[in-house]
């Protein structure tokens, strides 16, 4: 039978709320009161119910995370960088996937909300462009993760991809090559977007009109790059280079390149972008664009705690940088 709190009252000889305040350690109660309250308790095996203090308290010391899915290695280091942080604020986490589905997102923002969660951070949005008038109804402070939202209680942290990406592009171009593919993300995804321009930014500043039969359309998974690969390579004139939208596109390209026997870098260099941790495990090991998880994910955390204790916030934007390895 489960103990209550007025179960360690009764026994105690002291009132619901007496026994509730000395085990809060509550400074108006004598130090006696306090130790009879916490013996009575532990001889019960009374545990206080985390509800009921949250309801109390107004608060939970949980922050609900929403990410596209689970088995995306970027979304996965995004996740982890925020519980670490959350971790250490001595917050838990709800996750929800939302499998990139809008109307899916924000069933999962109303589902955290209605548990009372501090805050939520979600990472890659899709939903909120399509239901604004939603989030006036969510009164809790929510932090994007790679996405923006005029609105008081949202916040930003996101990369500079359009940076990110024309850094890969300026290094290829300093390298010597000419000829440089590009194979996108997800159409609907601002990342892709940004991506795809600062492809052309790099190619617009070293005088190079971009070439559409250089363009491969893709969704960031494996697939995109060795069916890319394939068409690159049908051309009458291949490519020398090719950047792409993630790690996982481009770890593809190498994969359909070691079975075509196409050299890496020497008939083709690859530059990814995001910096997995396995990407320096490939043959050869990948050139990258690393975005800074850790930094993200606690900037995240802390704009949340930010937001609920009313102190200004503001968007926050973080440079990439390129990790030199072997495919470039």
């Amino acid at each position: 039978m489960t103990v209550s709190l007025k179960d360690v009252a009764k026994r105690a000889g002291v009132s619901v709320a007496t026994a509730s305040r000395a085990l809060a350690d509550h400074p108006r109660i004598s130090e006696a009161t306090k130790a009879r309250v916490r013996q009575v308790a532990e001889e019960l095996g009374y545990t206080p119910s985390a509800v009921a203090r949250s309801l109390v308290k107004q608060e939970t010391h949980t922050i609900g995370v929403i990410t596209t899915t689970v088995t995306d290695p970027y979304a996965a280091e995004v996740v982890r960088a925020v519980e670490d942080a959350a971790e250490s604020a001595g917050y838990h986490l709800f996750l929800f996937a939302s499998h990139s589905l809008p109307r899916r997102e924000i069933t999962g923002i109303r589902m955290l909300y209605e548990r009372r969660v501090d805050g939520i951070i979600i990472i890659s949005a899709r939903a909120l462009d399509f239901y604004p008038d939603f989030i006036d109804t969510v009164r809790i402070p929510l932090v994007l993760i790679n996405g923006v939202f005029p609105h008081p209680r949202v916040r930003s942290v996101r990369t500079d991809n359009r940076q990110g990406m024309r850094l890969a592009t300026e290094y290829l171009l300093e390298l010597g090559y000419r000829r440089i593919a590009f194979i996108g993300g997800p159409p609907q995804g601002r990342s892709a977007q940004d991506r795809w321009l600062g492809y052309l930014d790099a190619l617009s500043q070293a005088g190079i009109e971009p070439d559409g039969n250089l363009v491969f359309p893709g969704t960031g998974k494996a697939d995109d790059g060795r069916r890319a690969l394939r068409h690159m390579f049908d051309l009458s004139t291949p490519p020398d280079a090719v950047v792409c939208y993630n790690d996982l596109t481009a770890m593809g390209v190498l994969a359909e390149a070691w079975s075509s026997g196409i050299r890496v870098p020497q008939d083709l260099a690859v530059i990814g972008f995001d910096n997995l941790p396995f990407s320096e495990l490939t043959a050869p090991p990948l050139t990258t664009v690393a975005q800074p998880t850790e930094e993200m994910g606690r900037t995240a955390v802390e704009q949340i705690l930010r937001l609920r204790r009313g102190e200004e916030t503001i968007d926050v934007v973080f440079d990439c940088s390129l990790v030199e390895r072997n495919s470039a």
